[in-house]
Parts: C-alpha cells; sequence; structure tokens
C-alpha cells in the first residue's frame, strides 16, 4: 500500500488487517493477544477491523506480538556533523556570475 496517496481512515484499515495477519501468523487467537498486551478484547478487534486505537495500544499490540523492531524506521535519526552543516551553510551564500566585458 502507497501511504502516501492514503486517507487516514484508509492507513487505520491497513494497520489493522497487518496486525490481524501478523497475529494469525503467530498462531494466536485475539483473546490471546489482547491477554497478552494487557488490552480489551473489543479494543483489539475495533483495530483491526480499522476503527483505530491510542498510540499507547499500538505499541502494547505490536509489543506482544514481537514486532517492535518494525518501528526503527519511524524513529530513526540522522547524524548531523559539522561538516554537514557547513557544507548546508556554505549552499546558502550567493555566487553571482561574472559580467561579460563588453
Amino acid at each position: 500500500m502507497d501511504f502516501y496517496f492514503s486517507t487516514e481512515s484508509e492507513i487505520r484499515v491497513e494497520l489493522g488487517q497487518r496486525l490481524a495477519k501478523l497475529r494469525i501468523a503467530k498462531s494466536l487467537t485475539q483473546s490471546e493477544l489482547a491477554l497478552k498486551a494487557g488490552v480489551g478484547i473489543a479494543t483489539l478487534q475495533r483495530f483491526e477491523q480499522g476503527e483505530g486505537a491510542t498510540l499507547s495500544t499500538f505499541i502494547r499490540l505490536i509489543t506482544a506480538l514481537g514486532a517492535i523492531q518494525e518501528l526503527d524506521i519511524l524513529a530513526q535519526t540522522k547524524d548531523v556533523t559539522i561538516n554537514a552543516l557547513e557544507q548546508y551553510h556554505a549552499l546558502k551564500d550567493r555566487k553571482r556570475v561574472a559580467k561579460k566585458k563588453s
């Protein structure tokens, strides 16, 4: 799914479906996952149906499924070095083309 062109509700549905597939792949019932994650079964069902949940609930569910490492891509930060900053600021300096002599 291309999330770039998706609406919020489409993303919720997709995340719910992916979570359900992961749960099934790990041979867990909704009751087992809800218990393991410490959430209500109705909360899990709503999430899997694309109705959304809190961030806390989402984190509990993916942690219980052993998939928390999948969030690494969201939390990545780029290391900024002095050289990179100097190069960035050097690009901001205006440079003019020399005028042709007539």
